[in-house]
């Protein structure tokens, strides 16, 4: 059983741990918005780091914030299959260079599957955001006909 300064301890301690959180995530949010690769990624293990910073940013009730990076991960990767033909693959990462440096590979290439769309899809029903659902499943249905979503 806690004592009332024992208590008052861990409720100040709590306290400091939410507060340097919410300042991680926030250099973080600033950290991707200035550098925009992010926003494209190449290989679909990408979605380990995009998960991790998407539960920082649920735990400390940063939705907005969330829903900003998925809407911009959702327009740059349609935007860079779009223009480019470029999305993410499960592959290797060799397979990934390949696609990245080789125009003529990434042209007849099959995406086949994906697993990080899947998981922004994911995202998409946590933040209850039946904008950025629908607009990814515009972007499978209109741009990723080949692509099947892996759970």
């Amino acid at each position: 059983m806690l004592f009332a300064n024992e208590g008052e301890k861990a409720q100040r301690a709590a306290t400091i741990h939410r507060e340097r959180a919410t300042i991680l995530a926030s250099e973080v949010i600033r950290l991707v918005n200035n550098n925009q690769i992010f926003y494209t990624p190449r290989y679909d293990d990408h979605l380990i780091e995009l998960h991790m910073l998407f539960m920082l940013l649920y735990k400390l009730g940063l939705k907005q914030q969330a829903l900003d990076i998925l809407f911009g991960l959702c327009k740059h990767i349609a935007e860079a299959h779009s223009f480019s033909r470029i999305f993410p693959t499960h592959r290797d990462l060799r397979t990934a260079a390949e696609l990245e440096t080789d125009t003529s590979v990434r042209a007849g290439y099959d995406y086949n599957s994906s697993y990080l769309f899947t998981i922004l899809l994911e995202w998409s029903l946590v933040l209850d955001s039946s904008s950025l659902n629908d607009s990814l499943k515009s972007i499978k249905d209109k741009l990723l006909e080949e692509i099947t979503l892996l759970l």
